[in-house]
């Protein structure tokens, strides 16, 4: 599935599989699309095992892929499991949660430890 194309790593641990991204920004349409696509997909294999998206490193995205945020908090509940969130109070990611309402939606943990350890 991440063959290197896609701007990520995941991480596989015993309590959950851990996103993280290797760039601050996500403007390109077609790249946003294709991260869709490779969230959705490691949403769908995670099973119900809880999968973890570190937004940190993210200084700005497109509103789309928020979308693809909310599709893939949709599927992981379809199939029973847990996303959670992880994103700076302060960060861009936060602000346009908050500013959208999508906050209340999410699990969100304020770091990454803070998040593997509610599991």
């Amino acid at each position: 599935m991440t063959d290197g194309t896609l701007p990520l790593t995941v991480a596989d641990l015993e309590k959950a599989s851990v996103v993280r991204f290797t760039v601050d920004t996500l403007l390109e349409e077609d790249e946003v699309f294709g991260l869709g696509h490779g969230l959705l997909e490691l949403a769908d294999l995670a099973g119900a095992k809880p999968l973890v998206i570190n937004l940190d490193s993210l200084e700005f995205y497109r509103s789309m892929f928020l979308a693809t945020l909310l599709r893939v908090l949709d599927r992981r509940q379809t199939n029973g499991g847990r996303l959670l969130i992880v994103q700076s109070p302060d960060s861009f990611s936060h602000q346009t949660f908050e500013v959208t309402g999508v906050v209340r939606k999410f699990e969100i943990h304020h770091d990454e430890a803070a998040a593997l350890a509610s599991l």
